[in-house]
Formats: C-alpha cells, structure tokens, sequence
C-alpha cells in the first residue's frame, strides 16, 4: 500500500498532494517523515510532512473520552 493510501485511509484528505519522498520512519513505524508537494504549487517547492500513525489503544481512549465529553450533567 502506498503512504498516500495509507494516509487516506486514516482519514486524512490527501486531495492533490503527492508523496514525493519518505526519509524515515520510526522503529515501532507509528511515525513517518518524509516530502510532499501540493499540486497548485509552481516549481519544484516541497514542504516536510511528519505523519503519526495512532495506536489501537490510543484510537480507543481518544473515542471513549469523546464519548465522556459529549455527555452533559442535568
């Protein structure tokens, strides 16, 4: 699977970027560095992405405290 599919698959829009490179990514491979270029740029500009990947666990604990913050107390 590419990066760029990866990415989208996480939710992140990846509308007219493209990977052009990946420098490193982390020994437990949640973090990834690299590259990208937005297509409306003109010439060769880059810009440095850092994509983190979440955790199962924290995906977990980020959607049971979203539970707990959309609760009111009457």
């Amino acid at each position: 699977m590419l990066i760029k599919d990866y990415a989208e698959s996480l939710g992140i829009d990846m509308t007219n970027w493209g990977i052009t490179n990946v420098f490193d990514v982390s020994a437990d491979g949640t973090t990834i560095v690299g590259a990208a270029r937005h297509a409306s740029w003109s010439g060769d500009r880059v810009e440095g992405f850092v994509l983190t990947i979440p955790t199962p666990g924290a995906a977990v604990v980020l959607g049971v405290s979203g539970l707990f913050a959309g609760r009111r107390r009457r």
